[in-house]
């Protein structure tokens, strides 16, 4: 069976954007990555150090408002009841997503108690600033 000129155009243009896509998409993550990774690690260095300051920098005030520096003892307790001290170095960017201009980027990260941990940064551009406003570890 011979193929037609046109199925093999088709083919052809079919396999260049799946490629296209894909390459868009790891582009997509990387750029991500070089972005939320470093505010990510700041966090849980704030965690270790036991550094409110470090923690909140790069916080949105409602977050601030919400994890406060009068709450913070309380939030470290329950790290360090539930998780332990987070491994420096293990933490995994595992993908994003990014809804109504909020970029939601997930790790995986190991902490003394709990390998694996899951972490979620939530990320929102303000002016020439990217702002933290919601972060987990679940």
């Amino acid at each position: 069976m011979k193929m037609s000129v046109l199925k093999k155009i088709i083919l052809i243009a079919v396999a260049l954007a799946i490629t296209v896509f894909m390459l868009t998409g790891i582009a997509g993550c990387s750029k991500v990555s070089s972005v939320t990774t470093p505010i990510t690690e700041n966090i849980l260095a704030g965690l270790n150090a036991r550094d409110y300051s470090v923690f909140s920098k790069n916080f949105d005030d409602r977050l601030k408002s919400e994890l406060s520096e009068d709450n913070f003892d309380e939030l470290l307790a329950a790290v360090d009841e539930g998780y332990g001290t987070y491994k420096e170095g293990t933490l995994k960017f595992q993908g994003f997503n990014i809804e109504n201009n909020i970029t939601t980027a997930n790790y995986i990260a190991d902490f003394t108690k709990k390998s694996g941990t899951q972490v979620q940064t939530i990320i929102q551009k303000s002016g020439n600033s990217v702002l933290v406003v919601g972060f987990w570890i679940k």
